[in-house]
């Protein structure tokens, strides 16, 4: 559910900075389509001031941001809009796998989405030269559910019934996909792979799962199911008796935190395609300290025997079948 009330300042600037995706760094220069993006990233700008204000039904929130100086200065783009940083880290010849969690706190839009309930939540965005930009964010009431008509991915339908199948033997109710966080986290997996990077997006208001898999050949697919997989695997280092969070398995309990209502994942491969980034997000956040004995619930007990003869298996795959590690590092959520 996203609202007006919660607004952070992260959000305005996601919306602006995923016009990346439209802009061509082999042409440098101003388009509608990209200002936002190339203001926010202008190399020449150095002083920034941003401020938000709501209407008195508190329905609307208008957002100014200002920099100094402006960008967008026609003939100036290819010395101040500059590509993503490239990275020298050198890839595995092994196929190696690794989870990291993280979770925190936020909303984010995105332009015209509609859900099926009739609520409403749109983006106008306008741009000139040299100038602020400006977004304008309305809904038709203070908390809905944001959806677009996108269709999901295979990728995506494995992942979110394996979530779903693991959940309901915590007596957990079902994530439902949002085509608004698997646009999120299909970015950023883009960004990863792109930079061969694999550290976290520092995206506030969101719960955040992370998985690579490299090998020394190609990768040709990834089940959906596998991170997930992976990610459910720490159940056997939680203690369902003390609850609490801890590094080793953090990942696990948020896949089945409770209060986590929906679900956005991405996949992305490296242009060698011999690794793959994914990027899993949810809202609400879990992990969140002092909330785990209500939200991460024991093995439903009619389930018990079913899990046991269900979830042995691997955790990662190869076409070229090397042996597997894993590695994992958790930042917890916001009480």
């Amino acid at each position: 559910m996203f609202s007006t009330e919660c607004l952070l300042g992260s959000s305005p600037t996601n919306s602006w900075y995923s016009e990346i995706s439209s802009y061509n760094f082999g042409s440098p220069g101003f388009s509608s389509s990209t200002g936002h993006f190339t203001q926010v990233i202008w190399k020449g700008s150095k002083q920034l001031g941003i401020g938000i204000a709501f209407t008195s039904d508190n329905r609307t929130a208008y957002v100014v941001a200002n920099y100094y100086p402006p960008g967008n200065v026609i003939g100036s783009f290819s010395s101040n809009v500059l590509p993503l940083c490239s990275t020298t880290t050198p890839v595995s010849a092994t196929t190696t796998s690794i989870s990291v969690t993280k979770n925190t706190t936020a909303t984010t839009t995105i332009p015209k989405t509609t859900s099926s309930s009739s609520s409403t939540t749109a983006s106008r965005i306008s741009t000139t030269t040299g100038t602020a930009t400006a977004s304008r964010i309305s809904s038709s009431s203070s908390t809905q559910t944001i959806t677009t008509t996108s269709t999901p991915t295979t990728f995506q339908q494995q992942a979110l019934l394996q979530h779903n199948y693991y959940r309901q033997l915590h007596c957990t109710d079902a994530l439902v996909l949002n085509s608004t966080i698997n646009a999120i986290a299909q970015t950023y997996a883009n960004y990863l792979a792109a930079n061969n990077l694999f550290q976290h997006s520092g995206t506030s208001g969101l719960g955040e799962n992370l998985w690579a898999i490299w090998s020394s050949g190609a990768i040709r697919s990834v089940n959906g199911s596998s991170p997930t997989k992976s990610w459910y695997s720490e159940i056997s280092s939680y203690n369902f008796g003390s609850p609490g969070f801890s590094s080793s398995t953090g990942h696990f309990t948020q896949v089945i935190w409770k209060g986590s209502k929906q679900l956005g994942i991405g996949i992305a491969f490296t242009s060698d395609n011999r690794t793959a980034y994914v990027v899993a997000n949810y809202y609400p956040p879990g992990n969140v300290i002092r909330s785990f004995s209500s939200n991460v619930l024991p093995l439903c007990s009619t389930m018990t025997k079913a899990l046991r003869t269900t979830t042995g298996n691997s955790l990662t795959t190869s076409t070229s079948r090397p042996t597997t590690v894993s590695r994992r590092t958790t930042v917890t959520g916001r009480t």
